[in-house]
């Protein structure tokens, strides 16, 4: 009886390199540049790049992940300085979550209408006695 087996092939290329995937989610959480992680690795750009594109793989994967944590994070701490009574967080976070702007309604020149009409004589007054004394 003849042996049917084919002889292995031998794999071509490098072998491929295994990340820690912890250290490319800490990567993630402070949006490490694709250079940085190529030097730390000690590998090409090229490789962190390929790793990237494939974007349901655990390197991609784990560095989505480190970045939604910190976007979580930030988010959640903009937020409690804001209800802590920081008027300019409050201001910018209404823009961002809400869509308030501070955009002026301009209306065509002459449509101006006072909402409010204000009674000058008592200002005038108190000018007037205030430049005497």
């Amino acid at each position: 009886m003849a042996n049917k087996h084919k002889p292995k092939k031998k794999k071509r290329g490098r072998p491929l390199i295994k990340f820690d995937l912890k250290v490319v989610e800490a990567f993630g959480a402070v949006k490490a540049s694709y250079r940085f992680m190529a030097d730390y690795f000690g590998c090409e750009l090229k490789t962190i790049d390929r790793r990237m594109k494939k974007e349901d793989e655990d390197f991609c994967l784990h560095y989505k992940k480190g970045l939604a944590k910190t976007k979580f994070n930030l988010a959640k701490k903009q937020i409690e300085i804001a209800m802590a009574g920081n008027v300019t967080m409050l201001i910018w976070l209404g823009k961002q979550l809400l869509e308030q702007s501070d955009k002026q309604e301009i209306g065509k020149p002459g449509d101006f209408e006072s909402t409010a009409k204000v009674n000058l004589k008592p200002l005038k007054k108190n000018a007037r006695n205030n430049n005497k004394k």
